[in-house]
This record gives C-alpha cells, structure tokens and sequence, in this order.
C-alpha cells in the first residue's frame, strides 16, 4: 500500500497565515479519495438509504457540501484556503501548550492524539503537525481504508509517513522562511517538495539526499553497480570517513551511607562517510567490556552477517565480536547506540550542603572532585544553584576557588562557571556562599521558577535542595568505547583518511544536600 498526501500547509503560528502562498494540494490523490471512499462500505450504505433519508444526513455550507457520514469515512472535499487555513491556524493555537498539553486536554476516546489532529467538525481528519521556529508544517495524509470506525492511529502507515515528511521538510526549509522576502527560501521548499513527494506521493525526503539530487548532475552512463535507492548520488572527491563517539552521563549523588549513588552512560556512534561508490565498510570496537546493550542502524551488518534489525539490541554474540559490517549513506547517521552498565568510577564527585543562617538567609557549601583519569579540559563546566519557595535572591556573597558566580535572570538561581579547568589542588574546586533573600509572599505556582529548567517544585522546601552540574569534556568518554582506526577495512579495498572523535557530556547530573531529604527511588523486593 503506497502511502500519498491530499495537501499541505506552511503556516506562519505567530500570524496565523500561510507562509507560501503556492496551494500544495494533489489532484491526483483527491481522486483516489473520492474512488477509496466510493468504493467503501459506509458509502455503500448511503446509497441503498432512501432519497429522503439521504436529504435528512447531507447538509450544504456556501460551495461546499459535505455528509454526515465525512467523519466517519466518507470523501470530504477540502474548501479553499481563504476558510480552511483559519480553522487549521485555530487548532493549532489551541494546541499551544504542545504535545503534552494537547494530549492532557483530550479524552481518552478521542481519535485524536497530536500531533494528529481535524477541523471542520472532524470532516477532515487526520491533519498531522509538526511545529518549528514558529512554524507550523500541516499535511493531510491519504487514509486508504475508510469505513465506518476510524481506524487506529497506530494503524495506519500514512500519520508515520506524514509525520516524517513534515520533519523533514521542516529541517529544509529552515528558519530563514519565516523572514523570507524575495521568494528564495519559498522556491526551495517548492523544488524541495517536486523531488522528494512528486504527484503528492512521497518517495526519498531526506534532505540531504534531496540537495544531492538538486545540485548533482547525474553521470552520462549508468553505474556498473547497482546502485541502491536510498543513495540516489554518489560521492566524488576527497575521500575520508569520520566517527563521533558522543557519550552522556547521568548521576544522582546523596552522600548519605544509606542510599547509594546512582549512574549510568549511555552512548551514540555517529558516522560520516565521504567515500566513492558503494564500498561496504567493516569496523571494530575497542575497549567494550561495559558495554552491556547496543542497538545499530538497520544498514547494519554483525561480522557474522547476521542482520541486525535496527532499534533492537543485539544478542551477546554480537557484542563479543565488536564488529560492525555497513554500507553507509551520504549524510551523517547514528551506526549505533550503546548502554555501558560497568562504569565503576563517577568522573566528577560532589557534595553539597545547605543550611539556614537567620531569617531569609541560608549558607551553602559545594565541593567537587574530579576524578584522577578523566582529562583535566572541559569544553564547558557551570553548576547552577537554583532556590525553590523562597523569595527572590536580595544580595549573596560567593567565595569560589576558580571561576566566577552570577545571578540567573529570574533572581532565584546561582550560575557558577567553573570554567576550562579545575584549578585546585587534587583536582578540587568548591564554592561557598551567603545568599539573603527578599521575603518570601504566597507563591504563584503560575510564575514558576522563570528557568524553563526548573518549575515550581513543592518538594524543595527548606533545606530540601540541589545542583545540578553541566559539563563537556573532549576526547574522553567512561566506557572506553571507541573505533579503533587500524581495523578499518573498505571492500573493495581502498585506501582512506580516518578521523575518529569522542566527547563526553552530562546529563541530569544531581546532587542534593546532604542536610536535607532527598528523592530516592527503592526497587520493591521480587514478588514470592
């Protein structure tokens, strides 16, 4: 079953407009509309109904006629733009909150679920969303099986398809639309959308593989080798592959004997590979004794030649043998991702103490310790102190050993950029503090913390409190998973440059007061 859209929107959210005044709808596929729904069985039903029930269950507005039946599966025509973009820019704006919000405001029997959405009485379903630097990219999927029950939406192919193809088309047209004044970026989006869905039918809408396309002229005689579809261009020039290894960790420390600390690295293996022709390529891994999960693209191959579908997570086998076997695309994509569950050491230690010195006024104490193996150079590092329940910060003396400390915008939060380096002896940096504040009136829960951080939190009461550090170290990662560049292996065989990077960045990296309560999560013990 072939997947088509009806027609698409670009619709500027803070105006409520179209963005390109082309109208991108697709004869073609109304067409097929109309058969699918004449053919359908709630239309079936319609014609054996008598005349004068038929008049009953159809109703006119202006040029439009439209039936009862058009939710439920019947043909519903589009109307013009000049009354449809409204309703479309309506339902968005009443999505505003995002997915989230817009799922929380639905029912629980809605056939709707953003980013699916209709308008017109739910005569034209499924609308899919997706929004980006304030722009809203709409299409009207093709449901080829109408009936009388709206399929599920996990059902349907064509919501995946338009959800991609609004991705996709979101990442090529760019911000520069929103401001667009002669027309340029507008013409792009339109040769974007002649090559990638020609006829309203999507075929390659990956925009790197579209630009390709577009400013690429296509060999005289065709290649020797098969050429795959989702490689519509082949390199030519200076060949090298290049490899990120972009690692994160997330922590949660207590400092409390009685509950542990907690940790894990998680990881992705990003790939470039400028090559000519269709080589495939073979790599192995070194240093993957933690790693306990790895999930690969589905261009993927084990050493085995056990294909590996991509997203799920490969068997012991695959992860003993450290071998990744791939043909790769143009564009940058993710050869895998990776969980490493042996990681032993934190790369940086910290402890936190707070506590009240006198009305409105409380003492703080921060001391982080690096850890001996991890590089002393940080692409960034800031710790940030934020205060719930409290008024705004009047006035705060910081004492640190490197670095500089600084008032957030919202007046209840330090920032304290550690900087490059840790300065301190034994690799130890800390910070202390007398912070006063305003006094404290009932708190609007609506004003938050003004950080889009952190919210209203009623559970940091008192010296129920934490830090939360970021950081950016470059070539080092915890796990030791890497590429190793002498297993490198083009067939056929090829001689090419290999540049191979790491970093490691935290995410979620906590630390609560070690004076106050904590939120802990405790594994109930297994059912008997």
């Amino acid at each position: 079953m072939s997947c088509a859209v009806r027609a698409l929107w670009i619709i500027s959210l803070p105006t409520g407009k179209l963005l390109v005044a082309r109208q991108e709808r697709y004869p073609t596929v109304e067409r097929r509309a109309k058969l699918l729904a004449a053919s359908s069985p709630s239309e079936s039903a319609a014609s054996a109904t008598s005349p004068s029930t038929n008049a009953t269950t159809t109703t006119t507005t202006s040029s439009t006629t439209t039936t009862a039946a058009g939710t439920t599966g019947a043909y519903t025509p589009l109307m013009d733009d000049a009354r449809l973009v409204p309703q479309i820019a309506a339902a968005l704006a009443a999505q505003g909150g995002g997915a989230a919000a817009a799922t929380s405001k639905q029912p629980c029997d809605s056939s709707d679920l953003w980013p699916v959405f209709s308008v017109s009485n739910g005569d034209i379903w499924p609308l899919v969303a997706v929004r980006q630097n304030d722009m809203a990219f709409v299409c009207l999927p093709l449901i080829e099986t109408p009936g009388l029950v709206r399929t599920p939406l996990v059902e349907l192919p064509s919501i995946t398809v338009g959800v991609t193809l609004m991705h996709d088309l979101a990442t090529a047209a760019g911000p520069g639309l929103l401001t667009d004044t002669t027309g340029m970026a507008a013409n792009e989006v339109y040769n974007f959308l002649c090559v990638a869905m020609p006829f309203g039918a999507p075929l390659d809408t990956s925009p790197s593989n579209v630009r390709n396309l577009l400013t690429t002229k296509f060999p005289p005689k065709a290649s020797a080798e098969k050429q795959p579809a989702w490689k519509p261009v082949l390199f030519k020039g200076k060949q090298r592959i290049v490899f990120n290894v972009s690692e994160t960790v997330r922590a949660v420390q207590y400092d409390n004997p009685e509950v542990l600390d907690e940790w894990e690295a998680f990881g992705t293996i990003q790939c470039k590979a400028e090559i000519e022709g269709l080589p495939e390529v073979t790599v192995s891994l070194s240093s993957t004794a933690g790693i306990d999960q790895i999930s690969v693209d589905p261009c993927v191959l084990s050493n085995n030649d056990a294909q590996v579908s991509g997203g799920s997570t490969a068997q012991a086998s695959v992860l003993s043998n450290r071998k990744l076997s791939f043909a790769p695309p143009l564009e940058t994509f993710s050869l895998c991702h990776y969980r490493a569950s042996g990681i032993k050491e934190l790369p940086i230690r910290g402890f936190y103490q707070m506590k009240e010195a006198g009305e409105n006024m409380i003492k703080l104490l921060v001391q982080l310790k690096l850890h001996q193996r991890v590089n002393n150079q940080f692409d960034y590092c800031e710790l940030r102190v934020p205060f719930f329940n409290r008024g705004i910060i009047r006035n705060f003396e910081a004492a640190p050993t490197g670095g500089t400390v600084t008032l957030s915008a919202s007046q209840r939060m330090l920032v304290w950029n550690i900087g490059q380096k840790f300065t301190g002896r034994n690799l130890e940096v800390s910070l202390t503090a007398v912070v006063q504040f305003g006094n404290a009136p009932g708190f609007d829960p609506s004003e938050g913390m003004n950080d889009s951080e952190y919210p209203h939190d009623p559970f940091c009461v008192g010296p129920n409190a934490f830090v939360d550090l970021f950081f950016k170290i470059p070539e080092f990662n915890l796990s030791g998973c890497t590429v190793d560049p002498k297993s490198i292996v083009l067939y056929p065989s090829n001689k090419i440059k290999a540049v191979i990077t790491r970093e490691l960045t935290a995410s979620s990296y906590r630390i609560w007061n070690s004076l106050g309560e904590a939120r802990v999560t405790i594994q109930p013990p297994p059912l008997t």
